[in-house]
């Protein structure tokens, strides 16, 4: 048993009107703290003014909504959504030779491609030209290069003439043009 005597009164008393220490949060506590907390205000009952302005707001509110899943299943703002999201294949057009250019007495045989990629253009407008070693141009034709049974291809003929060194062809609308040594 514990003596008691050895602690003077006033210790004792002191003790026991301290406040105790709140072990989990360590801050001081007073016991004896009786006063009530004041009471949070409630929240104001809504008037009658009220109750109809948000009772207007909700069909409003709805037909917001609505006209919103309306333009989304709209299909240019379904388009537009989707192009933003996704990459989209860009429109490619390429002009080559499809053999060697040949020529037959004074007519010079010149087969081409296009090869059109997403243009939605069915007929190309080509040039051929020929030119002589010394860099002037002997003969020039344009041609139209239509697409039979999905390949756009055509063999465009021009006259001739016995210095040509080199034959060009050039795909209107485009910077693209390629040539080929004929002699």
């Amino acid at each position: 048993m514990k003596d008691e005597t050895a602690i003077p009164e006033t210790t004792r008393e002191a003790r026991e009107q301290e406040p105790e220490r709140d072990q989990d949060q360590g801050l001081d506590r007073d016991l004896e703290l009786d006063e009530e907390q004041p009471e949070t205000p409630r929240p104001a009952i809504p008037t009658q003014h009220a109750k109809a302005r948000r009772r207007g707001l909700l069909p409003l509110a709805g037909l917001v909504l609505l006209a919103l899943l309306g333009t989304l299943f709209a299909p240019g703002v379904r388009t537009v959504l989707r192009q933003s999201f996704t990459r989209m294949p860009q429109a490619t057009t390429a002009i080559y030779f499809t053999a060697d250019p040949t020529i037959r007495g004074a007519v010079l045989n010149v087969p081409i491609t296009v090869d059109g990629t997403d243009t939605g253009t069915s007929t190309y407008q080509v040039k051929v030209w020929t030119e002589t070693a010394a860099g002037t141009v002997d003969a020039s034709t344009q041609a139209k290069v239509p697409t039979v049974k999905g390949v756009t291809a055509a063999v465009v003929t021009l006259t001739v003439a016995p210095d040509a060194a080199v034959v060009w062809a050039s795909l209107d609308g485009t910077g693209q043009v390629i040539h080929f040594r004929i002699t």
